[in-house]
């Protein structure tokens, strides 16, 4: 190694890190957002709950779908579309008793996944079209009736609609859509959009997981900061395997899926990597956005390879974070070649790269990618004669938000980063679950 980069992918002053870590303004305003968003849901639930407990009330020989529509219509669920309302008056019509008391009984709960849990979040580079996001599940603890939850899967999925529609309705610029797993809503002025995927988990479980969990001093599992300690507590109080159900828009209606494994097994893997190892996985992301302003390449994907080759080689044992790095996309292109599987084991050794039915020469084409940020990445590193070549390297991977070629430092003169990675602490977000 002829030249640290150390300072340029770490420095929040005038580093890479200063353009990838979302601003105050930008958490605050996240925050907000997603705040905003539950409370809606919650206000949809309710008044779902209300147009249920009136058709309970009312006389059967009164009641026929027109009455069902119109009170619909006096409900948040008018911002649907018209043949959406009439689908739902037709759900809530057509409810079983069962459903109806399985429905009135719970209320939603939410978890916010994704990078801004996992603390992997970065401000993007190309904007538009590329976007901050927030993964946020709502989750309804409810009946179960031969595995299945007892509440359809098209009725919750229409609930988290409308509050998204409600929502765009409201606020100029704000736009509304639907995803096969979840709705989304977009802020085209802020570059942002919340993604809100419907789960439903056993009630039973759920109802022991908040006992236990009270003993702990449970706050919000996606509150900015906590602690190790709150951390080791609290993957004790974990739902079962396999209990937790995706509303999915189609002929499937429920699929088994839990967020809370794949980010139970990212912490892990910092726990053990330290935060080093977190902070690799945001360095790869800075540079797939760079290179496409529409990527195939999923942060997942690239997480999985991070850690992947964090565990499997012996990585050096240093604190500069771009010699882990250089040894990172060492083997990244392989790891693309062979194929990422997913870290879910509930997912049947499902390939995060490439995806279903990707072009073979667009598989191609990022694998090139790859070996081309290793290649430049070493040349950088080790053979460039100066500081500004090294520094323009690096910019033609990762952006050129980074101008000062004195942040790159003669390797021999940074013994602090070369010495050996010892256990950091770390905030983190709490592992539980919130009424909103």
């Amino acid at each position: 190694m002829k030249w640290s980069a150390h300072l340029y992918l770490s420095s929040s002053n005038d580093g890479l890190m200063k353009r990838l870590e979302p601003t105050r303004e930008d958490v605050t305003f996240l925050e907000k957002l997603k705040t905003t968003i539950r409370a809606r849901t919650k206000d949809v639930f309710e008044e779902a709950k209300d147009v249920i407990k009136m058709l309970i009330k009312t006389p059967n020989n009164s009641i026929n779908m027109l009455f069902v529509e119109n009170a619909v219509q006096n409900t948040f669920l008018r911002y649907l579309d018209p043949e959406d309302i009439q689908q739902v008056a037709k759900l809530l019509f057509n409810m079983s008793d069962d459903a109806r008391k399985a429905f009135l009984s719970t209320e939603p709960r939410f978890w916010v996944q994704g990078s801004y849990n996992y603390k992997t979040l970065n401000k993007p580079y190309h904007l538009p079209p590329q976007q901050m996001d927030i993964d946020d599940g709502t989750y309804m603890p409810m009946e179960m009736f031969k595995e299945q939850p007892l509440v359809g899967h098209r009725l919750l999925l229409l609930l988290v609609d409308a509050s998204l529609a409600s929502l765009a309705k409201e606020n100029v610029g704000w736009i509304a859509s639907k995803l096969p797993n979840c709705g989304r809503i977009i802020v085209k002025e802020k570059d942002v959009h919340v993604d809100v995927p419907m789960y439903a988990i056993p009630k039973e479980q759920f109802v022991a997981r908040e006992v236990a969990a009270s003993r702990i001093t449970m706050d919000s599992m996606d509150a900015i900061t906590a602690n190790e300690s709150y951390r080791s507590k609290s993957a004790k109080v974990q739902l079962e395997e396999d209990c937790v159900y995706l509303a999915v828009r189609g002929n499937d209606k429920w699929i088994k899926s839990d967020p809370e494994t794949v980010a139970r097994w990212f912490r892990k893997a910092v726990s053990r990597h330290k935060e080093p190892m977190r902070q690799i996985c945001r360095y790869l992301k800075a540079w797939r956005d760079v290179q496409w302003e529409h990527p195939d390449l999923s942060s997942i994907a690239l997480m999985k390879c991070v850690v992947d080759t964090f565990n499997n080689i012996e990585m050096p044992n240093s604190l500069d974070h771009s010699e882990l790095l250089l040894t990172v996309t060492e083997r990244l292109p392989a790891q693309l070649t062979e194929g990422v599987k997913s870290p879910d084991t509930s997912d049947d050794g499902r390939l995060l790269f490439p995806k279903a039915n990707m072009d073979k020469a667009a598989i191609n084409k990022i694998i090139s990618k790859a070996e081309e940020l290793h290649s430049t990445l070493n040349t950088a590193l080790k053979d460039s004669p100066t500081k500004k070549q090294t520094l323009q390297l690096l910019n033609e991977l990762f952006g050129d938000g980074v101008l000062n070629e004195e942040i790159i430092k003669p390797w021999a003169s940074m013994p602090a980063y070369q010495q050996p990675r010892q256990p950091q602490p770390q905030n983190q977000m709490k592992d539980s679950m919130t009424s909103g």
